[in-house]
């Protein structure tokens, strides 16, 4: 008998960089993944640096 282990993987990627991503997992042999979509306006965060506003 074989033991297979799985690990969880949880990322937040754009949804243009998912055919990328998914073909390098697919190439370091990852079987498949769930992807889910969501949107929605979560906390802005501002960043002063030098005087300047950076919205990230």
């Amino acid at each position: 008998m074989t033991l297979v282990t799985a690990t969880l993987v949880t990322a937040v990627i754009k949804p243009f960089k998912l055919d990328g991503v998914r073909a390098a997992l697919l190439a370091l042999g990852v079987p498949g993944m769930t992807v889910s979509m969501s949107s929605g306006d979560g906390p802005v965060f501002v960043e002063e640096i030098h005087g300047e506003s950076d919205v990230e």
